[in-house]
């Protein structure tokens, strides 16, 4: 590319070089979401960070967020920040040699000197960077030759920026996982609650739970969750009315704003741009429609068993590419395939059951509306797929940020979700109705078996009590505590 044309793009992506404030599509939220704060703590400590999630999860946001808070907060001299996106039309045709194209520009025209001449930090971020071609090789050299070049660099797809990071950028990139928020997070952006006591309330709440399954001290558990219950007492009805909206929309930050209809409209619409477009631009894709399928499969079949061999037939494709096909919906974060409980190190060969990992995604494919939300036979997959979702951000935290792996189990009948650590097992059950009237006795068996201290059981009717080792949460109590 032309370099005065490329220098032209560079200034339009950068207004604060002008004097500008950080562009609104960029800098869109003044809400900062509780992972904001360790991005800027990674950020001063590391030459590269990598900040992976789907589309539309606020990675941008972030972004423009923390270009901001150099700028105004750690004065920062404006033209030492450099925002580029691959994804701009402008550079589409340039993937070759965008990054060092632009490195190049940015040093000669707009610094007007040699990075190694700049007696200060240079912060430089690339968003979407999965799309340049040998980014790897050239954010490394960079990073190897100028101590003061700091890069944060954005992306979708999880593996190849992983992939990329392990093999180029090995020990030098620091890798922040963004998700879909969660409840609490929702809470929070809604004001519901004071964001600093909902933070520090719900880490204490996780951190009561995770020191009571270790050494067995149910009761320390239920003391902490009754308090939690009666602190909150004059917001359950808030919270109650938040969990409906997040149980419809689900946790991407862009669609906060707008009606149910237009927020299922556009995350529908979103999703088929995700599957058709994005993916196969990264993968190696014969059949887009099939794809889109699969997808729908999961959404049909939420918390259901997943038979490769059934989906095969259903939409005319092998084994391996079916399965193949859903570990890409897996990498762009899309789906879940949740194992059979296992005690051995090489799990189990039982069926998974599949799962899509947002709501928001699941009411838009399945077109539930807010008044069908509120049936039990609509509401319970919903409310069992939102479970297992935040049972995977709790089993992280459980597990010391290790892994995020949630299982079922039938080895007593079966059991929704388990929990397993090296030194904690902990068995959930998802119910829609009053918890005291459902049928247990899987759950009482598998506790009774394994010699467990306690299990949840999740519903929606705002029961919190204790029956033997069962705890009962009301689900609003449940997402606080995750």
């Amino acid at each position: 590319m032309d370099d005065t044309r490329l220098q032209g793009i560079l200034s339009r992506f950068n207004p604060w070089w002008q004097g500008d404030p950080v562009q609104p599509s960029l800098y869109s939220d003044e809400h900062h979401r509780r992972d904001f704060q360790r991005l800027v703590d990674r950020v001063a400590k590391r030459d590269i960070v990598t900040l992976v999630g789907p589309r539309q999860v606020g990675k941008s946001t972030m972004v423009g967020q923390l270009i901001d808070h150099l700028i105004t907060e750690q004065d920062v001299p404006p033209k030492h920040v450099l925002f580029l996106t691959t994804e701009a039309g402008t550079v589409s045709s340039d993937y070759e040699t965008i990054v060092r194209d632009a490195l190049e520009v940015y040093e000669e025209r707009i610094l007007g000197k040699a990075f190694s001449e700049v007696d200060s930090e240079i912060y430089i971020a690339f968003d979407e960077i999965q799309k340049a071609h040998n980014w790897a090789d050239t954010v490394k050299l960079y990073s190897d030759r100028y101590d003061s070049l700091t890069f944060v660099l954005t992306g979708s797809v999880s593996t190849l920026i992983s992939k990329k990071t392990s093999e180029t950028l090995v020990g030098r990139a620091k890798e922040q996982v963004m998700v879909p928020m969660k409840f609490i997070d929702y809470v929070r952006y809604e004001q519901i609650l004071d964001a600093s006591e909902v933070d520090e309330k719900s880490r204490n709440l996780r951190q009561s739970l995770k020191t009571g399954l270790k050494s067995g001290d149910k009761p320390a558990v239920v003391l902490a969750l009754s308090q939690a219950w009666t602190r909150l007492d004059s917001k359950r009805p808030e919270l109650r009315d938040a969990l409906d909206t997040y149980l419809l929309r689900g946790g991407y930050p862009g669609y906060f704003e707008m009606e149910d209809t237009e927020a299922l409209r556009e995350l529908d619409e979103d999703l088929y741009r995700v599957v058709t477009g994005d993916l196969p631009s990264v993968y190696d894709i014969e059949k887009e429609d099939k794809l889109m399928k699969i997808l729908q499969y999961f959404a049909d079949g939420t918390g259901s068993k997943l038979s490769i061999n059934n989906l095969s037939k259903e939409i005319g494709l092998g084994r391996g590419t079916v399965d193949r096909y859903i570990t890409y919906l897996e990498d762009f974060y899309l789906v879940y395939r949740c194992p059979h409980y296992s005690e051995k190190a090489a799990g189990s060969t039982k069926q998974q059951m599949a799962y899509l990992n947002d709501v928001g995604h699941l009411n838009a494919l399945t077109g539930t509306t807010a008044q069908q939300l509120q049936n039990a036979p609509t509401r319970g997959p919903v409310l069992e797929t939102a479970v297992c979702d935040h049972l995977r951000r709790l089993q992280f935290n459980l597990s010391e940020f290790k892994n995020s792996a949630v299982q079922y189990s039938e080895i007593t009948g079966e059991i929704d979700f388990v929990l397993q650590g090296h030194d904690y097992t902990l068995p959930v059950e998802v119910k829609h109705g009053d918890p005291r009237d459902a049928d247990l006795t899987a759950l009482r068996r598998f506790i009774e078996q394994q010699e467990l201290p306690m299990g949840l059981v999740v519903n929606n009717s705002n029961v919190f009590g204790e029956d033997g080792r069962v705890i009962y949460l009301p689900a609003w109590l449940f997402f606080y505590l995750c």
